[in-house]
């Protein structure tokens, strides 16, 4: 995706990148502080979408992408928390996939999950995909920590975990239109896992939840395919 540069910060920014794609890091780090100087100078509408045009690309794990941390909290923090004063579904999705910013995001809103973080998206785009998507993901990570040890052991209260798959499939029922297969997919795949934990542990007879998956021909990751007549 090719992001527009607004003519205020463009002699500066061309700068920044020529010097970082030539791997020179501090004369790009210096001329990153003067990029920065410049954007919070001039605060307008198009220098703002061009801070949330880098969130759009920089974002996710790519390392050539990666937004710089000082122009993160200098610049983009600010205006994603803007963001979150408003209920703009667009800056509070930022936040939630700010992941290599966590400390700094706490400094500033205090300890928020990313389901209340969405929750009040949604308050103000209830139809919103990506919000939703998001929403979706955010109860299927939470289901996969709970069981990313097993067969050994659960780490969450079986309980819990069923209350949150019941609350998570709600949600999908409600927003099925909207919802992405693959995120589907994974939620049948965790509530299937959970609801073999718990028959496992009301008639397990003694053997252990991975010789009860095989017993049972259930098919998990960790499970070996070998079936017995």
């Amino acid at each position: 995706m090719s992001i527009d540069v607004p003519e205020e910060i463009e002699k500066e920014w061309s700068q920044y990148e020529k010097l970082r794609n030539s791997g020179l890091r501090k004369q790009a780090n210096k001329a990153l502080l003067t990029t920065i100087a410049k954007i919070k100078s001039n605060q307008n509408p198009s220098i703002n979408e061009f801070l949330l045009s880098l969130c759009e690309k920089g974002l996710d794990q790519d390392p050539q992408q990666r937004i710089q941390h000082p122009l993160y909290v200098q610049c983009i923090l600010p205006l994603l928390l803007s963001g979150l004063e408003r209920k703009s579904a667009r800056e509070i999705s930022f936040i939630v996939r700010s992941s290599g910013y966590g400390k700094e995001i706490y400094d500033a809103i205090g300890d928020i999950s990313h389901r209340e973080l969405l929750n009040i998206a949604l308050e103000s785009e209830p139809k919103n995909i990506d919000i939703i998507n998001q929403l979706v993901s955010d109860y299927v990570y939470e289901l996969y920590f709970g069981a990313h040890h097993l067969p050994e052991v659960l780490i969450v209260e079986l309980d819990y975990a069923q209350g949150i798959i019941k609350e998570c499939a709600e949600f999908i029922l409600k927003n099925q239109n909207c919802v992405r297969e693959d995120i589907v997919e994974e939620h049948k795949y965790y509530s299937n896992l959970y609801q073999d934990y718990a028959d496992w542990k009301n008639k397990s007879h003694g053997i252990d939840f991975s010789s009860w998956c095989n017993l049972n021909r259930k098919s998990y990751s960790w499970i070996a395919a070998v079936f017995y007549d």
